[in-house]
């Protein structure tokens, strides 16, 4: 039975206690031991000589970061084995309302709750932590249509979005302060930044890579988390990107601090594993079907002027690596972590670096390593916001954490930032036009069925390598005094680069899909960004029609299962699928999603079965274990697939337009504190006429949304436009649960008040728009572009209120 996601059965709560106990990848969490910190500590040898070379050569670079929270709180130490600390939450507000307002405005977008131990019916909060936006700008606005009104590029960057990588959420407080006070104001002529300090609010408090922010599952990984959108951090934050529409996207991280090569020097009765030389890596966004321009103009333009910076800055750089002993051209290569120890005599006998690895019978096997980039994954964030037609970036610092050589490692994310903030500048009205023009591209580009326009899916790695040297920091003993040194050196990599890849699974790209789909999947898809539309009328189409063949969660001992997806019990995804071409009646009000928009490329990855995060492999992973909590993966949103099943998603290739309407963008984030949206619903052409006629007016916006919140009431601050549809003359009114009746709202210096029985029993609120004549512009719903999305900014107040039926 198909159900709205806010009509779940309340059984799913009572026994989410159950879950709890018997899915692998979840465990109790209670509140951390150390809250916002840890003990410094290295998963491999990091002795004192290693920490005091980076120290000294940090102090050449002449960065200072002593302003920093974290710094002068004064509570945290940089020697392993003892505790260090991030700057706690209050501290991080504390420091942002401390900048120079000139060219700064900020808000708490949401208050998110971090789920631990389970009492009663539900998982309880063990509490729950602020995310401030910050938006700089000349003049100083905040909201996302002021903000793309300046006509400048606008600049995305965050960090910790793995809670316990804290030196990139260290490296975004250093250049707010830079851009709202210090030497990098000027840039703000040019180009408007916006810059997410602190993405996982609850992990940063936990030191732990996931959030808690997610119900169903503890520690979630929020990296791969941006095409099944199960965290509500990771739908928020998509949400304001949908809005903001970033020209470049960048993501500071931390890795390791070996290289990740299994490169060993030393004879073969003393072995010693080289460190990692470089203090930052970098890497474009892998993805294939990014625009070619913007592929181009990171490449070429980006990428050498922020290398040559670091460089400058009297640091060391390389391109982000793993390793993977399957060889070039095999489907996508399995990326394995190796650490290994080999002796010189072994080494010598192969051109290719050698490492040790345990075979299958658990005995020990010498094979060739490749060194590659990332892989194509749209379920990770850098690939995922290039797809919205923007650069992207990811850097990576390296450590041992949490506290050890820290203001290394911050320098290397400042180093590559500052530059690409300066390149932007430099360069605006060109990247300006570029960036737009790409965007265009990509919209015509979804007008076009043909051979040659195709969606890839995975990629073969190119089977020529290119020549990278990684810098690579060896130990050496002094022979007379017996002390130990770094050395540093060079690893002369054979590497494999995604950019130059070729096509695997590719299918021609269709004019749009037709999806077969409760709301809830329509509420979770449209975190992409996408517009969807309905049928006016039941319709006879010729479609393609998948069936699914095959579903395994191994091909060998090759792992299919994505990261973040494989903690279910009998997890699998689909292998192989057959298409069929015939004519299908669909009814009325199903849901259409055409490809002549900019971001549903993103999107078409979560409806094609052979991609790696389609909705039917979620379906695949969860199946098992959702039925012990008296739910199902269909009722969360995504696609029943087992095999033998006619997949619910339907290629069109037509030409033509099919006889449909648009339902706009269903994307509200929601500026609060104490409160925040899980999820915006979809609402029908039925539904609009029906509130119109009630009302006796012309209804320019519905917005449906659900709601956390710790309160029974808030006050809510209403968007002044929706796409090309002005609503700063509209009356708004909201829909009384309780009496079952719209109600005006009378409008106050703080806002609407949105009281109790504007609330219903499962944090659902509907507010409407509405004018006495009809507006100009879109006629389906709040927009029927693909570009302006529903702005709700909300304040509320109170306790948890938990969802009910």
């Amino acid at each position: 039975m198909k159900r709205k996601l806010n009509e779940i059965s309340l059984r799913t709560w009572l026994l989410v206690l159950v879950l709890l106990f018997v899915l692998p990848s979840i465990s109790l969490a209670d509140p951390p031991e150390i809250p916002w910190g840890g003990v410094n500590r290295a998963n491999l040898d990091y002795p004192e000589y290693l920490r005091s070379y980076h120290d000294k050569k940090f102090e050449a670079t002449k960065f200072d970061f002593s302003f920093l929270p974290r710094v002068t709180n004064g509570k945290s130490s940089s020697v392993l084995g003892e505790k260090a600390y991030q700057a706690t939450q209050d501290e991080l507000i504390g420091y942002i309302a401390s900048l120079s307002p000139k060219n700064l405005r900020w808000k708490i977008i949401g208050e998110f709750p971090s789920y631990g131990k389970a009492e009663g019916v539900a998982s309880v909060s063990d509490g729950s932590f602020k995310l401030p936006l910050l938006v700089f700008s000349d003049p100083p606005v905040f909201s996302p249509n002021e903000v793309k009104a300046l006509k400048k590029p606008v600049i995305w960057l965050q960090g910790q979005i793995h809670g316990g990588e804290s030196s990139g959420g260290d490296a975004m407080q250093v250049l707010a302060k830079r851009l709202a006070e210090g030497d990098l104001n000027y840039l703000l002529e040019k180009i408007s930044v916006v810059i997410v300090p602190r993405y996982n609010v609850d992990g940063a408090w936990r030191n732990q890579r996931g959030t808690n922010s997610y119900r169903y599952r503890i520690n979630i990984d929020q990296n791969r988390d941006n095409q099944g959108f199960e965290s509500a951090i990771t739908r928020t934050m998509h949400r304001l990107v949908n809005e903001y529409e970033p020209f470049f996207f960048g993501d500071a991280h931390e890795m390791g601090f070996t290289t990740g090569t299994g490169y060993v020097k030393g004879e073969s009765t003393r072995l010693t594993i080289d460190w990692s030389g470089y203090d930052i890596a970098t890497l474009i966004a892998p993805i294939y079907n990014h625009p070619e321009k913007l592929k181009k103009y990171i490449t070429d333009v980006f990428e050498p002027a922020y290398h040559k910076n670091v460089e400058d800055r009297g640091l060391n750089w390389a391109w982000y690596t793993q390793t993977s002993t399957t060889p070039p051209g095999e489907t996508p290569g399995r990326v394995v972590g190796l650490r290994g120890y080999v002796s010189a005599d072994v080494r010598a006998k192969s051109g290719d670096e050698i490492v040790c690895v345990t075979a299958a019978d658990g005995g020990e096997k010498y094979v060739p390593l490749q060194t590659f980039d990332g892989a194509i994954d749209t379920g990770i964030t850098d690939p995922s916001f290039g797809l919205k037609g923007a650069c992207s970036i990811l850097t990576e610092s390296t450590t041992p954490a949490i506290g050890v050589n820290l203001g290394l490692r911050v320098a290397g994310h400042v180093s590559v930032y500052e530059s690409v903030l300066k390149t932007a500048y430099e360069r605006a009205d060109e990247f300006y036009d570029t960036v737009l023009q790409a965007r265009a591209d990509m919209a015509a580009r979804g007008k076009k069925v043909a051979d040659d326009n195709r969606l890839v899916l995975t990629i073969h790695y190119p089977e020529e390598s290119v020549k990278h040297n990684i810098p690579v920091l060896t130990a050496i003993q002094d022979a007379a005094t017996m002390s130990w040194s770094v050395k540093p050196g060079v690893f002369e990599s054979k590497m494999f680069l995604s950019r130059n890849g070729t096509p695997n699974i590719s299918v021609v790209q269709p004019r749009a899909y037709v999806i077969k789909a409760n709301d809830a999947t329509i509420a979770r898809l449209a975190h992409s960004g996408v517009v969807f539309e309905r049928l006016n009328k039941e319709s006879e189409i010729e479609v393609e029609a998948y069936t699914v063949d095959a579903a395994s969660a191994k091909v060998g001992d090759t792992n299919l299962v994505p990261s973040g997806m494989s903690g279910w019990s009998d997890a699998k995804v689909i292998t192989a699928v057959s298409t069929t071409k015939k004519k299908v009646k669909f009814p009325k009000d199903t849901y259409i999603m055409y490809m002549d928009q900019v971001r549903a490329t993103h999107a078409a990855y979560a409806l094609e079965p052979l991609s790696l995060r389609n909705y039917g492999n979620y379906y695949l992973c969860m199946k098992t274990d959702m039925p012990k909590i008296g739910g199902d993966p269909v009722s969360e949103g995504f696609f029943k697939a087992d095999v033998g099943d006619e997949y619910p998603v339907y290629r069109y290739m037509g030409t033509e337009k099919l006889d449909s309407y648009s339902i706009g963008q269903l994307t509200a984030p929601l500026a609060t504190e104490n409160s925040m949206v899980e999820w915006v619903l979809p609402y029908s052409a039925a539904e609009k006429d029906e509130i119109a006629a009630e009302l006796g007016m012309d209804v320019l916006c519905i917005s449906k949304a659900w709601m956390w919140l710790k309160g029974k009431e808030f006050t809510a601050t209403m968007p002044d436009s929706a796409g090309d549809v002005d609503l700063r003359e509209a009356q708004w009114y909201a829909y009384n649960w309780k009496d079952k009746k719209y109600e005006k709202l009378a409008a106050s210096d703080d806002g609407y008040q949105i009281k109790e029985e504007f609330i219903d029993d499962g944090n659902n609120v509907k507010l409407i728009a509405a004018s006495e004549k009809k507006a100009s512009g879109s006629s389906g719903g709040c927009n029927a572009g693909a570009f302006a999305p529903i702005s709700l900014l909300f304040i509320s107040l109170g306790l948890l209120v938990v969802r009910k039926r």
